[in-house]
């Protein structure tokens, strides 16, 4: 069968329907006219492929169209094959669209009207074919394209599983000092990172890092930050075999580490390292680009910590500053990751800009009970806000709080919350980790 066979089924099977045929054949241009192929009933329709067939015109018998019939009309319809439905005493709209999806032409439409509504239907033969082919292409490489997508979803995940675990899954365990970190990547992995390092048995080291851009470059670069830092040199000649590296030369020594690398791309950084010392609670801290850490204090004020520090990855020989703070009993200390500025919507500037509503955020964590009670509270606040579903940018926070309660009274339920236990305890030791997602 060509492609331009017009199939005609004379279901009808009557002097009147063969004569209509004869007639309708008749007015289609001799040099135009297709392939009339007429068969005397729809079961030897329901034998042949589709393929190659232009269009069907199906002359239905008087009477209430049979179920078998509508099969056909709808098999046919389902494989782009156009059907012009002829009945006899029905009161039916010529061009109309029945039920079943076949066009309608009415025996009294009058031969001339069947057959230019056949010329058309048949005339998009070539149309529905390049339709079909390119439906059929478009199938196999969405199947493609599924199955893609699939393994880059599945590759995402287990980056997500080897950034996590390059987090802390224990945190110190200090006197008179409670930890807690909420930490949410926008997508599977994220560009922030942070650690709490015990140094040696008297410092702990805070830090946090947010590399420039999303998705896996900027999760990478987290973790070559990461592991890049450097807290304490170890040297025999140095009276306890190490020597504590101050912030300021720690910064300093991964900026040139990150500058050194052949990284044409994403390799820009902020970061900020804290380093605590715990028998007498002051802590030295410096900043490299990253947002200024806030000191909450008991009596509801608050203020910046605002040592100097390009971006890493910028400048080799940049020098850092470092800010020294004495911190007493019911000072909070908040370090956090830029994507706060843009997670409270309703504090930005008329052109969008980044809010100043997170400090007001932060302000009231220093009334929380415990630390994980504030991190809770801001984990729910950051749910309340438009566009939560969607967040722009990935968000990290720290709270250490001194002279916290037990880490054994926080709140039970929060799971995933990062909190160290504060007893005044022997030796100290390590608990685990909990992350607020």
């Amino acid at each position: 069968m060509e492609s331009s066979t017009l199939i005609v089924v004379n279901a009808a099977s009557t002097p009147e329907a063969r004569r209509l045929i004869g007639r309708v054949h008749a007015c289609w241009d001799a040099t135009r006219r297709p392939s009339f192929e007429i068969l005397e009933s729809t079961a030897s329709l329901g034998d042949r492929p589709e393929v190659g067939v232009a269009a069907v015109w199906l002359l239905a018998p008087t009477g209430p169209m049979s179920d078998d019939l509508g099969v056909l009309i709808r098999r046919l319809v389902d494989h782009h094959i156009p059907v012009l439905l002829t009945r006899w005493n029905h009161d039916e709209v010529a061009g109309a669209t029945g039920r079943e999806g076949a066009v309608m032409a009415p025996a009294d439409a009058g031969p001339s009207a069947i057959s230019t509504a056949l010329q058309t239907l048949w005339s998009l033969h070539v149309t529905v074919e390049d339709l079909r082919s390119e439906v059929e292409l478009l199938r196999a490489h969405q199947g493609g394209l599924t199955e893609r997508i699939e393994h880059i979803d599945e590759e995402l995940r287990l980056a997500a599983q080897l950034q996590r675990g390059f987090l802390p899954t224990k945190l110190p365990r200090l006197p008179n000092l409670a930890v807690d970190v909420l930490y949410r990547p926008a997508g599977y992995v994220s560009g922030d990172i942070y650690d709490v390092i015990r140094v040696d048995e008297h410092h702990v080291g805070f830090f946090m890092a947010d590399a420039v851009g999303h998705g896996v470059s900027a999760a990478l670069m987290t973790i070559y930050i990461k592991q890049s830092l450097r807290t304490k040199r170890i040297d025999s000649t140095f009276p306890l075999g190490y020597e504590i590296i101050s912030p300021a030369d720690a910064m300093g020594r991964l900026n040139r580490d990150i500058c050194r690398q052949k990284i044409e791309k994403t390799r820009l950084a902020t970061a900020c390292y804290g380093l605590l010392d715990t028998r007498t609670m002051r802590l030295a801290f410096s900043r490299a680009g990253h947002p200024y850490p806030l000191l909450l204090h008991e009596d509801g004020s608050m203020e910046t910590i605002e040592p100097e520090g390009a971006m890493l990855g910028i400048f080799e020989e940049e020098q850092y500053e470092t800010t020294e703070v004495q911190l007493a009993a019911g000072d909070r200390f908040v370090l956090y990751t830029d994507g706060f500025e843009v997670a409270f919507p309703e504090g930005r500037g008329e052109r969008g800009n980044a809010s100043r509503a997170y400090l007001d955020v932060f302000r009231k964590l220093a009334e929380a009970r415990t630390t994980g009670e504030a991190m809770s509270w801001l984990a729910r606040t950051l749910d309340g806000q438009v566009g939560s579903l969607n967040q722009c940018d990935d968000l990290t926070a720290m709270l250490l709080a001194v002279d916290g309660l037990n880490g054994a009274e926080e709140t039970a339920g929060t799971a995933f919350s990062s909190v160290a236990d504060v007893t005044a305890c022997p030796p100290p030791s390590e608990r685990p980790a909990r992350v607020i997602v």
